[in-house]
């Protein structure tokens, strides 16, 4: 009802506004391109969860499977298969020297180098894939020239894959051409292992290993090359190790040079990419399909905690505590660091510190406390990854948990054996218990790994429990069929559609024990009884079932929601 106390032009002056602001805001709706209405909820009407798309590896992948790059992959593949082949058939005929086949393969190699860098405007994938080729080819040439041959000294050898090493990396930042500098960073750290054999040698070799990172870290930290920082990540930490394993037992300088060039890598290769904040933004294509905690700069952090850590304590011998002191105080530190950051990098972060506390609670703990621990870790790291949405580390930890859950029961049954002391038998069930409530509280895909790890458990609960009795075998196929019975049984009152299958299961399984393995050693009255109790037990169930059906049609559970 309109206000008497407003003029009539007011009103009318009021009225062509409103209609003025509507007909705008209706022409700027009609400029947005159309959207397709959601569907609706068919229960509660509500339009469903916007989900983010996930990178499948197949999609993202698939254009480069069928490409020119793969294509020219496998032909630079098969090329210096041939190769290999016509040196080895020249070298039966008697046709070529040592000396001519070394420079055969590398004016091969630089050839295809060349090549490579003609190309690197119109065809760059293909460019790419020559290029490596050579570069493969140049090193196979000082390989051969080291160490089959006995041409030339590993120093040399050395120096002058340094140089190919350099070279690869220029070339590649001035041609654009990352394939080059991942294959020559890959083969400069592989040239060691496969011509390291004097000790002498050793200061040498890792100079070259630390020019090699420190240079491949160098272009990284410029032109941000996945693959690069991913052939660093492993390719550095894989040739020390190596080198280690070699080399012995080391005193003096030639420790304290190994640890000083640890150090480096683990600055370089492990702390450069936290510092450079710019993890996941510029990775594209195959490495976006992989999981986060395998992509190039997760992977070169966790990788460098556990490198570092664990090349220290084989280099300087440390004790139990010692080793458990330095894992801690450095998962401390990266948890902090995991803590404090807010980016891609904080969850690789995060699985760092879950190892080194794993590897803490390996070695510092007595031996009767080392697989609870273990377990413990494992459990608190995915609980913590939740808390930040870390679903791959989460998966992991969940996975790891479990795991280590059964390899507890496997472990004390073994060498404690659960007769032997009440408490064992407390902490098994315990652990059982924890697993059911863990399984109900975490997110429903991952509920039924931790049923199916609560259920592993109590089964070997079981078998430890019962195998120091007379007739154990009798005994503990007699209490896995009671229990998968309780289990149908349980699964039937509660509409859980799970406990019902794995009752199922557990009794075939046990069913299955007995006449392939057991039968021989369980005497005949306990056969009778083992057979007929779980036969008539199946009988009375099968005959209660509806009614156990009808009663859990009210309280049965709400079935799984996908996670969104």
């Amino acid at each position: 009802m309109s206000d008497p106390q407003i003029p009539d032009f007011q009103r009318l002056a009021q009225l062509e506004a409103r209609v003025t602001a509507l007909e705008a805001e209706l022409a700027r709706l009609s400029a947005l391109p159309p959207a397709s209405a959601p569907r609706l909820d068919p229960i509660s009407g509500a339009p469903p969860p916007l989900a983010s798309p996930k990178p499948s590896w197949f999609r993202s992948s698939s254009a480069v499977f069928t490409g020119e790059e793969v294509l020219g992959k496998v032909g630079i593949a098969l090329l210096l298969v041939g190769v290999v082949f016509l040196l080895k058939w020249t070298i039966d005929q008697g046709w070529l020297t040592p000396g001519v086949r070394v420079l055969g393969a590398a004016a091969l190699g630089a050839a295809l180098v060349a090549g490579g860098l003609r190309l690197r405007t119109s065809r760059p994938a293909l460019a790419g894939v020559l290029a490596g080729g050579g570069l493969a080819a140049l090193y196979g040439s000082l390989f051969a020239a080291s160490l089959l041959y006995g041409m030339m000294a590993p120093g040399v050898a050395l120096a002058l894959a340094a140089l190919v090493a350099a070279a690869s990396v220029g070339l590649a930042v001035w041609a654009d051409l990352p394939l080059l500098a991942t294959v020559g960073t890959i083969g400069a750290l592989a040239l060691p292992l496969v011509i390291y054999e004097d000790p002498a040698s050793l200061r040498l070799t890792l100079g070259f290993v630390a020019l090699v990172v420190a240079g491949g870290t160098a272009a990284w930290h410029r032109m941000r090359w996945p693959g690069l920082l991913a052939a660093l990540a492993l390719g550095a930490w894989a040739t020390l190790a190596v080198l280690r394993w070699k080399a012995g037992f080391l005193v003096g300088t030639e420790r304290h040079l190994f640890q000083a060039v640890v150090v480096l890598t683990w600055a370089a290769v492990g702390l450069v990419p936290l510092a450079a904040r710019r993890a996941e933004g510029e990775e594209t294509g195959v490495w976006a399909a992989l999981p986060r905690l395998l992509r190039p700069v997760p992977l070169a952090v966790w990788a460098s905690a556990v490198g570092f850590f664990g090349l220290t304590a084989l280099l300087w011998h440390f004790s139990d505590p010692a080793q458990a002191a330095l894992a801690l105080a450095l998962g401390l530190g990266y948890g902090a660091a995991a803590w404090v950051r807010r980016d891609e990098a904080a969850e690789a972060l995060g699985f760092a510190t879950l190892l080194l506390a794993g590897w803490a609670a390996a070695v510092g703990l007595p031996e009767a406390m080392r697989m609870g621990a273990l377990v413990a870790v494992a459990a608190a790291g995915a609980l913590g990854a939740r808390q930040r949405i870390w679903t791959s580390l989460a998966r992991v930890a969940d996975g790891l948990a479990l795991l280590a859950v059964v390899g507890a029961a496997v472990y004390y049954g073994d060498h404690a054996g659960y007769d032997t002391t009440a408490l064992g038998v407390v902490a098994a069930f315990a652990g059982v218990g924890a697993l059911a409530v863990a399984a109900v509280r975490v997110a429903p895909r991952i509920r039924p790994a931790y049923l199916l790890g609560a259920h592993a458990f109590a089964l070997v609960v079981l078998r430890y429990a019962l195998k120091p009795l007379p007739l154990s075998t009798a005994w503990i196929n007699g209490a896995w069929g009671l229990y998968a019975v309780a289990l149908v049984v349980a699964g039937l009152r509660t509409g859980h559609d799970r406990l019902r299958t794995l009752g199922l299961g557990t009794l075939a399984l046990t069913v299955g024990k007995m006449l392939l393995f057991d039968l021989r050693g369980i005497p005949m009255a306990a056969r009778v009884v083992i057979f007929v109790g779980l036969g008539g037990l199946l009988l009375a169930v099968s005959y209660f079932a509806p009614g156990l059906l009808r009663r859990s049609a009210s309280t049965a559970e709400i079935p799984d929601e996908p996670e969104s």
